[in-house]
């Protein structure tokens, strides 16, 4: 999985039991690992000056649900166009 901006709180399915929360997208993906599917999410790291995504919380949770999670967050860089996901 990748993207600019990944929330990791995205209701997959609506109406959601808030209680449950379990359309989140970090819980289906959680329950995913729990069965042993391994997950590796690519994160952008945002230029905070322009824009907040929140990447390092992103890439925290995710690294901290299960250990079938592997998240990589885009480098500091002064120029960012030098580090590509693509």
């Amino acid at each position: 999985m990748t993207g600019w901006c990944i929330t990791p709180y995205l209701l997959l399915k609506r109406p959601e039991d808030i209680e449950t929360g379990l359309s989140r997208l970090d819980k289906t993906l959680e329950r995913a690992a729990l069965r042993g599917v391994k997950i590796f999410i690519i994160v952008f790291q945002e230029p905070s000056l322009f824009v907040n995504n929140d990447s390092y919380h992103v890439f925290d949770l995710f690294e901290n649900l299960h250990k079938n999670f592997k998240v990589i967050r885009h480098p500091s860089l002064i120029i960012p166009q030098l580090w590509s996901h693509h």
